[in-house]
């Protein structure tokens, strides 16, 4: 029987295969850094709701993603209003056309907010009957992006 690949083959793929790996891990770490930062920034917009006892926090905790290999944990983040929770719960960098994606579930409601460029901003998701679009997620319409998660009009 004749060899069909090459030494050099076995090892060119075998380096690529490294490499690969190797920026798989610098993705988790980005996406996990940028989970820890959209946290914070949601609840300094939530701070004072929080200081006026409107918005109970829940203590921070981690999620367990795998993927590329790599198991890793991410902040997971909740909080009640009124008799509602809201869970932002990272989802992991394996999406497509996506870097990363952090949900945010209401009940009964659920909101994706995606990141689409390396530069981790945050956008939030819009599907119409024809097609998916985004908004740069900021402190002006989080209220939206919480109202849709509530299934609050």
């Amino acid at each position: 029987m004749a060899n069909t690949i090459t030494l050099d083959e076995v090892v060119k793929n075998a380096v690529r295969e490294k490499q690969i790996g190797a920026n798989n891990q610098v993705r988790v770490e980005q996406f996990k850094t940028a989970c820890t930062a959209l946290i914070t920034e949601m609840r300094q917009w939530l701070n004072a709701h929080v200081e006026a006892k409107l918005v109970i926090p829940n203590a921070p905790q981690k999620v367990s993603i795998s993927e590329f290999g790599i198991a890793y944990e991410a902040d997971c983040w909740s909080f009640n209003i009124g008799a509602q929770r809201v869970d932002l719960r990272p989802r992991g960098t394996w999406v497509i056309g996506a870097y990363g994606r952090v949900d945010m579930i209401g009940y009964p409601g659920n909101l994706e907010i995606l990141t689409l460029n390396e530069d981790f901003n945050w956008e939030i998701s819009k599907r119409g009957k024809t097609k998916v679009t985004y908004s740069l997620l900021s402190e002006a319409n989080f209220p939206e992006a919480l109202s849709r998660a509530l299934s609050i009009s």
